[in-house]
């Protein structure tokens, strides 16, 4: 099982937040989008860096609830056997893709690359559409009522109610 585990996190996030960014930026190239100001540089960096271990947190957190609870992984073509709906799953639908674009979030601010700022919007728009026209329907077929009771109590993205009520 560890040999699935790690194909689809090499597969699907070090490739979008790695590999991708890495070919962005030696095609593009970091213009930096701060200017050379230190202050402001510094400031950027650090928001970045922030930007980043939050994102990475929130990843390392869902992606071992895919493992102790849905006794499975992040990858489709190894799904998980149970629907997971602990921890931060009982507050949002799509932690896991929080976690990635606050990652590539952070990689914008630190590299200072507007072909990652492009790369961020476009990845974001894709899965806005592809959450609820490609994900969710498969998650309904794949758990049926279950799901679609915990699609009606938890919200799709994050919301100041759900932070009120388990905080």
């Amino acid at each position: 099982m560890w040999f699935k585990h790690i194909v689809s996190i090499v597969s699907l996030p070090v490739s979008i937040l790695v590999f991708f960014p890495a070919s962005l930026i030696a095609l593009f190239g970091m213009k930096l989008l701060w200017g050379n100001y230190f202050l402001s540089g510094a400031f950027v960096l650090i928001f970045g860096l922030v930007f980043l271990a939050l994102g990475l947190i929130l990843l390392i957190y869902t992606i071992s609830l895919f493992v102790s609870d849905g006794e499975g992984t992040i990858a489709p073509w190894y799904p998980t056997k149970h629907l997971v709906k602990r921890g931060i799953y009982g507050c949002v639908r799509n932690p896991m893709m929080m976690g990635v674009f606050l990652v590539l979030m952070g990689e914008c601010f630190v590299f200072g690359s507007l072909a990652l700022v492009f790369y961020l919007l476009v990845f974001i728009a894709a899965n806005l559409l592809y959450v609820p026209l490609i994900e969710e329907p498969k998650l309904v077929r794949r758990f049926g009522d279950e799901y679609l009771k915990y699609k009606k109590e938890v919200p799709r993205w994050l919301s100041n109610d759900c932070l009120r009520k388990k905080g």
